[in-house]
């Protein structure tokens, strides 16, 4: 299962694409909170990261926040035993980007970095062509 954080414009839509493996949404706005409540009834919510993040039944976390936000969140859910999926940009720096690398090699965890572009017509259009 997984742990969505952050409901804002794109969270939204990865809510959409892992609805049926959402467990969880986590955002620090109540709006936020509320139209996941609406849109997500049975999911469970919270503002609490570090709380969330604890839940056994998660196993993987999709990150949507801020990009400064990123780094330390994926931090956090590597320490609690999960793999992450990060929205693009994956850190503020290239530092923290080859840090987490090196964190998430350590510990044996899976960082997947997103890449919108995936859902550009024309990259739509070329997965069509047989090549």
């Amino acid at each position: 299962m997984i742990l969505l954080v952050g409901y804002g414009y794109w969270g939204k839509n990865l809510a959409r694409n892992f609805q049926k493996h959402l467990s969880s949404i986590c955002d620090v706005n109540p709006i936020n909170l509320a139209e996941a409540n609406t849109a997500f009834p049975f999911t469970k919510l919270s503002d609490n990261f570090e709380l969330a993040v604890k839940d056994d039944s998660v196993k993987g976390v999709v990150i949507a926040t801020k990009a400064k936000t990123h780094f330390d969140l994926a931090i956090k859910a590597i320490d609690a035993g999960k793999d992450v999926w990060i929205e693009k940009p994956v850190c503020e720096t290239l530092d923290e980007v080859n840090e987490l690398k090196k964190y998430s090699i350590k510990k044996q965890k899976i960082v997947f970095v997103d890449h919108t572009f995936c859902y550009h017509p024309a990259v739509q259009k070329l997965k069509t062509i047989d090549i």
